[in-house]
């Protein structure tokens, strides 16, 4: 994927001057080229100005020569990897995120052939465990998330056609043409067959068939007498809509074919696998839904029945403030009733002692002097 040569040249008037670089260097800058590629990875091959005004922005290659193939892709995280710049766990999810940026070529050209290889046990870090010679966790989620991506971004859901087949009508006003707008404004009658002469066909044909961008289509069935005129209400935009969804719902029952036959397809897709292989985009989203919601729950069950541990009382650290209350408390307590200081009466030389509200005489009853 990468090639650099081994020289440079440096142009001057007089005659190039080639510079041989080193193995260090040329390490150095191929791997300075590797980070640069992973820091605005896309599926491009090549990365031109017109993608960098539009990083951020889902674009649609000039053609598919400039998409990755799922080869390159490959080659791409092998060196990567074996020169350090990524590891392997990394890869998946920088993959998905160019992935959200990509349109259908991308889908097509790059990820789906990717898939194929990493079925076929082609791409590192996608390899089976060693032990239950199964698919990781790693690449089944990943195989999953990429399809499930690929049937609602690439496939999406059924445009509706209409149920209402009313179309303008038109004409002279004649009786021919009075009854083809008959059929024109029948709601649920789609084919109109009319038994005429040829000129009287002509006559149709010039009245209704010449008009531009016609929502129908006009043919002449032959092998009865008159001739059958017959008229046949298209969908118009509608229907190009309609058969453009067909034909990429088509795309995806073939990939998915080409899948089955490269690997175990249904190993990697688990509760998804019936979902997937069957299209059913509604179902898809109906249990991405549902997952994201028992997360939800789960998150919340677990947070709120989380009890917080009981904390050690830290007996170096500052006291609490209702600690420093009840002892304020405690010392006004004990500063009301214990504070009384002895004294001796001058009058009387009796021993009185001198408390908060008035003087009281101590009797001594130990005997002591």
């Amino acid at each position: 994927m990468l090639a650099l040569n081994t020289s440079v040249e440096q142009r001057s008037d007089e005659e190039p001057i080639a510079i041989e670089l080193s193995d260090e260097e040329r390490l150095t800058i191929c791997k300075l080229v590797l980070r640069n590629i992973w820091e605005k990875f896309s599926f491009f091959a090549i990365v031109s100005e017109r993608d960098n005004l539009n990083m951020g922005r889902r674009v649609a290659p000039m053609n598919k020569a400039e998409l990755l193939s799922g080869e390159e892709l490959v080659r791409l995280i092998e060196n990567t990897v074996d020169n350090g710049i990524m590891p392997e766990d990394d890869i998946p999810s920088r993959i998905e995120k160019a992935m959200a940026l990509q349109n259908q070529d991308a889908c097509q050209h790059t990820l789906m052939p990717f898939i194929q290889l990493i079925l076929k046990q082609r791409v590192r870090g996608f390899l089976y465990d060693e032990g239950t010679r199964q698919p990781t966790v790693r690449s089944t989620d990943f195989v999953t998330r990429v399809l499930q991506y690929y049937i609602q971004c690439c496939v999406g859901k059924e445009p509706p056609l209409p149920r209402n087949w009313t179309l303008p009508t038109g004409g002279c006003g004649c009786g021919d043409c009075n009854a083809v707008n008959q059929f024109l404004k029948d709601p649920q009658q789609r084919v109109g067959r009319f038994p005429l002469s040829s000129s009287r066909r002509a006559h149709l044909h010039q009245q209704f068939t010449d008009a531009r961008n016609a929502p129908y289509t006009v043919t002449t069935l032959r092998g009865t007498n008159p001739n059958v005129w017959e008229m046949t209400k298209t969908l118009g935009s509608a229907g190009l809509i309609h058969e453009a969804w067909v034909n990429r719902r088509a795309d995806a029952e073939q990939w998915l074919k080409l899948l089955k036959k490269a690997g175990p397809l249904d190993s990697y897709l688990g509760d998804m696998e019936d979902a997937i292989l069957s299209l059913d985009l509604e179902r898809i989203e109906a249990e991405q839904h549902q997952k994201m919601m028992m997360g939800h729950l789960t998150s919340h069950h677990r947070h709120s029945h989380t009890r917080h541990p009981l904390q050690t009382a830290d007996v170096n650290g500052q006291t609490s403030t209702a600690a420093r209350r009840a002892l304020k408390r405690s010392a006004d307590s004990n500063g009301q009733s214990g504070s009384a200081k002895r004294v001796k009466s001058r009058s009387t030389g009796t021993a009185v002692a001198q408390t908060p509200k008035r003087t009281a005489e101590v009797i001594d009853l130990t005997g002591s002097p």
